[in-house]
């Protein structure tokens, strides 16, 4: 029996659906509980039709992570661009932290703090991953190349830095509520305040 085909309406309609269903389940089950049946039931379409957009549940989910990553980024982008060219150090961190808050507000932090965006990736085939990182390597690499203030730094180095002050998501019952904003604020006020250095790597 021949796939069903559907129009470009269609097949819109259903992957906005499946999105929905894939961003919901991430937030209430994680990658590990989360089976096609459920993203399928949620979506109301049937089992096969799933297959015929994506071919696991990792890529669906990889395929949602790129895009909401992608809309952070750009919002981001915006940020610093209303800031201007003479941007220091206190508007990068502020449009950092910013960014952070945006991602908490969504299952993407979680997905990358608890070990789920690790499940996905070890599913994946090694050149989609691949392509994921030389897009955002380079991505961090075109930001540092906009802003005269950051000639000459380790893009690299510093955006690993930024991951590590982002997993402070990971430790927050053990940094505290109470002081977890503020504590976030300083690490990374510092990471920038380096960053914007003359003398910094």
């Amino acid at each position: 029996m021949a796939p069903k085909s559907f129009s470009g309406q269609e097949r819109t309609l259903i992957d906005q659906r499946l999105r929905a269903a894939a961003a919901e389940c991430l937030e209430r089950y994680g990658v590990r509980k989360t089976t096609v049946d459920e993203l399928v039931r949620r979506a109301g379409i049937p089992k096969g039709t799933f297959y015929l957009f994506y071919p696991s549940k990792e890529a669906l989910f990889f395929s949602l992570f790129i895009e909401y990553h992608n809309r952070i980024h750009q919002g981001f982008l915006v940020r610093l661009s209303q800031a201007g060219e003479q941007i220091g150090w206190r508007e990068f961190a502020d449009a950092l932290l910013s960014m952070c808050q945006v991602a908490a507000d969504t299952f993407l932090l979680p997905l990358m703090t608890e070990g789920g965006l690790e499940l996905i990736l070890r599913k994946l085939p090694p050149e989609l991953v691949a392509e994921h990182q030389q897009t955002d390597d380079g991505s961090v690499e075109l930001l540092f190349a906009q802003l005269p203030q950051l000639a000459g730094k380790d893009p690299k180095a510093y955006s690993a830095a930024l991951r590590g002050a982002a997993m402070f998501y990971m430790h927050r019952p053990e940094i505290g509520e109470e002081h977890f904003d503020d504590a976030l604020k300083i690490t990374v006020y510092g990471i920038c305040r380096e960053l914007f250095s003359e003398d910094s790597p």
